[in-house]
């Protein structure tokens, strides 16, 4: 699997898309084919805003990469 338009919006930091997708059913917990989740792209890009709205959200906080 690819990036998602959620993986996307955390990287880049856009809060207010990481919500609208989130509210309209975007999957916390996809990940890429290595394993990247939208909180491993917010944590590192250092967006804590998105990273407790992920975690909020389920988001899987001990996912590992490959």
């Amino acid at each position: 699997a690819g990036y998602t338009p959620l993986h996307v919006a955390s990287h880049f930091g856009q809060i207010n898309m990481v919500r609208f997708l989130l509210q309209h059913g975007a999957d916390v917990k996809a990940s890429t084919s290595i394993g990247y989740t939208p909180l491993h792209q917010a944590a590192q890009q250092g967006h804590t805003t998105i990273v407790n709205l992920l975690l909020e959200n389920s988001a899987p906080p001990n996912s590992l990469t490959n």
